[in-house]
């Protein structure tokens, strides 16, 4: 009995039609390949696996009927005569490209609608309703779409050019539409999307359909790259998560978009070529809307944004994130690589974890394609893994001493690599390795990019060289890349989609139409890069630089949340943040000198350490009674603070001194002069700004300061009871009217004065009169 047909056993044999006998388990790699006389083929459900290109170029092949698990890659490529698939209830899964170039195809029969739509596609040409464009249903072809409840998904590619299907309905617990699935259905009018739907797949309205009106469920939180692109969707409502890129580009009939505040990422032209008869609202605050990330060509809609209605907030968290400070998602420059022409030029690598001093990164672009995981292999032997691969030779070998110098190298790690295996598949992926440069995992790939929109990478032009579209869409000029995990077989690797999608049932190790993204880590020590920073994380930023420098930690999440939204609401300048957090409890538990505190203004607002005369001077002021807040507002004032506020994004802001104290510092250390040296002690706050702003208040002001200096001061109880004698008198009015210490001559001519009999307010009036004191008051303005 036979239980397993072995790799290439019946290549090129002179058979005319197949029925694999029930029992047989599995078909091998290229099994029926060149069977030129084969006209049919039927593959029964005990069938686990058909490996790749079982039936490849059986040109006379016009039917086939496949029951079995799994698909493999290839499986029927350019069987060119094949008219009519039949596809069976335990088909599980349908590997890259098995119908590609099966142009004849007319149509595809399936058993059960509820298990064709369990199916994983493994890409375009692995639905021969891609090319068949037209689909049956027991004897009958689908034109109303009903998909049987119970199900959660709607696979990629499921329904791809079927041209019949006028209308879709899909049922409650359905969350996801796979990548193209209703791509082409160019009848199709009309869509019933269940409330409950989260993800709606790239490119999968795409295509010229005629939808008339769609309705997307609140609950969508992800649309796929060129979702609908082309198509007159009048009303666009979409509440939260990503649009991607060209999802509702060249929508020339729509008449109204809506976007929530829980939109997080708009792509690049995600709403590109919206006429100018649209309207637009965005129902979040102002605070999300600065959140979220908006790429290029999309002016159409965020030009006519002016309203904020909503209360919305963010959520930041607590990480030390500043433009000094590396962080995911930024640009890192390092080794040399040809990427154009013939000269190599600078490498670029984006940045996908940091931890304490070194990086993760890969390259930003693909840098090559026509390398593949093994370039020869033993298909029969199936032992193959990441860790025997030609892929990880090269890139250990020759990739990284054509790329980087000796020194260069030097900061590149080694890494103890942990080799999964296929999470959907089990394929073993085999034992742990060590390498300094290597290619994602799949569980890597899933970890470090958010989504699908991420993981997307084009090409480098010398990469694309030669490749005529293969492997590269056309459209987006995104292209497939591999990673180290295993596909469906044991020869087989996973990739990255040109969607970004990961592609659990991979290619044979020996195709040449995935690029190569190398990854490594990186010491970070002296590594220059380029800060990628949204709006927020400038605002986080900033707000957590002022945690930092002012008190001296971390910030803690609820404040730094706080903060954050009140900037990006525009609620608060930066002048206001920073006086709120001087001005805070904490800073004021601090306690600190005057020293200290102009020391830390300079910090943080300044960026640097003190200059010594500047210093003095704030330090000066605030002794001689300006308060805290009146220093603030000078620094807040700086080009310094202005050039900071534009590095993270910040509206600089000024602060308002409502103090009288504040509003003119020649008065305010007149009068502090008159509490030290009248009445030998420091002022309290409110006599220091009750006898400004008397002052202040007159429209004669050198006048009263004298009057205040002799009725408040000299002529007070608390004055008098010193019992000063004529010479203490003397040395006083030196210092509190002339700021100074007194002259020998004019020192004894005064005290004379005072023996003779002269008064005390006569020679306190002759210190007022003097022109000295007149020059004084006038640098202040006090006349």
């Amino acid at each position: 009995t036979v239980t397993r047909i072995g790799a290439h056993v019946f290549n090129n044999a002179n058979m005319t039609s197949v029925t694999i006998p029930e029992g047989v388990s599995a078909i091998g790699f290229g099994a029926f390949q060149d069977c030129h006389e084969l006209t049919s083929v039927t593959i029964p459900a005990s069938c686990r696996s058909v490996g790749s290109f079982a039936f490849q170029d059986c040109t006379g092949l016009t039917a086939a009927d496949i029951n079995c698990g799994i698909l493999g890659e290839s499986a029927f490529i350019r069987c060119t005569a094949l008219k009519t698939v039949t596809i069976g209830a335990n088909v599980k899964a349908m590997g890259i490209s098995a119908f590609e170039s099966c142009n004849a195809l007319s149509r595809v029969n399936i058993k059960d609608l509820k298990a064709y739509c369990s199916i994983y596609f493994g890409g375009l040409f692995a639905s021969p309703v891609h090319k068949a464009q037209h689909i049956w249903l027991n004897n009958k072809e689908i034109t109303s779409l009903t998909v049987p409840s119970g199900l959660k998904a709607i696979p990629y590619y499921a329904f791809i050019n079927a041209k019949s299907i006028t209308s879709a309905t899909l049922p409650a617990g359905i969350t996801s539409i796979g990548d193209y699935a209703f791509y082409g259905c160019s009848a199709l009018s009309s869509v019933s999307l269940p409330s409950g739907l989260k993800t709606i797949g790239a490119g999968c309205f795409n295509g010229d359909i005629s939808l008339k009106n769609i309705t997307i469920p609140s609950s969508v939180s992800r649309i796929g790259r060129y979702a609908f692109y082309g198509v007159p969707v009048p009303q666009v409502t979409v509440t939260q998560g990503v649009i991607g890129k060209a999802a509702f580009g060249s929508c020339g009939a729509t008449a109204s978009v809506t976007l929530g505040g829980g939109i997080m990422y708009i792509g690049d032209g995600a709403f590109r070529g919206i006429p100018s008869i649209c309207n637009v609202t965005y129902t979040g605050s102002r605070a999300q809307y600065k959140y979220m990330t908006i790429g290029s060509e999309n002016d159409s809609v965020t030009d006519r944004i002016i309203s904020w209605p909503g209360s919305g907030t963010v959520t930041v968290t607590t990480d030390s994130s500043a433009a000094d400070v590396l962080c995911k998602g930024d640009t890192v420059t390092l080794g040399t690589y040809v990427q154009s022409g013939s000269s190599a030029t600078p490498l670029k690598w984006t940045v996908l974890d940091v931890q304490e001093d070194k990086a993760l990164v890969i390259s930003e672009k693909i840098l090559e394609f026509n390398r593949k995981m093994y370039s020869t292999v033993a298909l029969n032997g199936y032992d193959l893994s990441w860790e025997t691969s030609d892929m990880r030779t090269y890139l250990n070998d020759t990739f990284l001493n054509t790329a980087f110098t000796e020194e260069e190298q030097e900061r590149i790690t080694v890494s103890t690599l942990t080799n999964e295996e296929n999470s959907r598949y089990g394929t073993p992926g085999g034992n742990d390795t060590e390498d300094r440069v290597f290619l994602l995992s799949e569980a890597e790939a899933k970890k470090y990019f958010a989504g699908d929109e991420e993981r997307t990478a084009s090409a480098t032009d010398k990469a694309t060289e030669g490749q005529a579209g293969r492997g590269v869409n056309p459209t987006s000029g995104s292209a497939y890349w591999w990673l180290r995990t295993p596909g469906v077989f044991p020869y087989s690797f996973q990739y990255v989609s040109y969607e970004g999608s990961l592609r659990a049932d991979g290619a044979a190790c020996a195709n040449s139409i995935f690029g190569v993204r190398p990854a490594m880590w990186v010491n970070t020590d002296g590594l220059a890069f380029t800060p990628k920073r949204s709006i927020t994380d400038n605002v986080k930023a900033f707000v957590q630089r002022l945690y930092t420098r002012c008190f001296g930690r971390n910030a803690d999440k609820g404040g730094l949340n706080d903060w954050v939204n009140k900037l990006l609401n525009e609620q608060r300048t930066g002048a206001a943040v920073v006086s709120g957090f001087f001005n805070s409890r904490e800073m004021q538990n601090k306690a600190l000198s005057h020293e200290d505190f102009v020391e830390t203004c300079y910090q943080v607002m300044m960026n640097r350490a003190s200059d010594a005369g500047g210093k003095k001077g704030w330090v000066e002021s605030l002794y001689g009674g300006l308060s805290a807040q009146y220093v603030l507002h000078g620094f807040v004032g700086s080009k310094e603070f202005a050039a900071i506020c534009r590095l993270y994004g910040i509206t600089q802001g000024t602060i308002t001194l409502t103090q009288a104290r504040d509003q003119n510092k020649g008065i305010t250390m007149f009068v502090a002069r008159c509490y030290t040296e009248a009445l030998g002690r420091s002022f309290d706050e409110n006599g220091l700004n009750t006898w400004c702003q008397k002052i202040l208040d007159s429209p004669s002001r050198k006048q009263t300061a004298i009057h205040v200096a002799g009725s408040g001061f000299f002529h007070s109880r608390e004055f008098r009871n010193k019992n000063t004698s004529d010479e203490e008198y003397v040395q006083i009015l030196y210092r509190t009217f002339l700021g100074r210490e007194a002259d020998e001559g004019g020192f004894s001519g005064w005290v004379t004065k005072l023996g003779s009999g002269v008064s005390r307010d006569e020679v306190m009036n002759g210190f007022a009169n003097s022109a000295e004191f007149a020059a004084i008051m006038a640098r202040y303005g006090i006349r």
